[in-house]
C-alpha cells in the first residue's frame, strides 16, 4: 500500500509497539527511531506519533474518523491488501468527491478513513 498524505502525526494508542508493527505492516509505511529510541513510522518524511493512553475504545463514528489516509492504490488493490492482511472492512467504498472511501479500525480502535481513486 502507497500511502500519500496523513491528516494527523499524532495517533492514540494503548500500545505504541502494537501500533508501530499495524502501520508499519498493513499500510507499509517505513520503520522510523524517535531520538529516545521509541520505533514509529513516517509518512512523507515526518514521523509519526504513538501517544499512549491508558485505555481505548473502539471508534466506529464514520462522520469521525480518528485519521484520515490517503493512498496512491486503486480502490480494489487496497481491499483486496487489507483482506489479506486479515483487516476487516468497517464500511465502504463510499463515494466521496471523485475519491472512494473505505473505513477501517486498526487493532487500538482507531477509525481510519482510507480514501482513493475509484477504479
Amino acid at each position: 500500500m502507497n500511502v500519500r498524505t496523513i491528516n494527523t502525526y499524532e495517533i492514540s494508542v494503548t500500545d505504541p509497539q502494537r501500533a508501530w508493527r499495524f502501520y508499519h505492516e498493513v499500510f507499509d509505511l517505513p520503520d522510523a527511531v524517535l531520538t529516545n529510541g521509541l520505533e514509529t513510522v513516517s509518512v512523507a518524511g515526518k514521523n509519526v506519533i504513538f501517544r499512549q493512553v491508558p485505555a481505548h475504545d473502539t471508534h466506529v463514528d464514520l462522520d469521525h474518523p480518528d485519521l484520515i489516509l490517503r493512498a496512491r492504490d486503486r480502490i480494489n488493490d487496497l481491499i483486496n491488501h487489507l483482506q489479506n492482511y486479515y483487516v476487516p472492512i468497517v464500511a465502504g467504498p463510499t463515494p466521496e468527491d471523485d475519491l472512494q472511501a473505505i473505513f477501517v479500525n486498526d487493532y487500538e480502535g482507531n477509525l481510519i478513513k482510507i480514501l482513493e481513486r475509484a477504479k
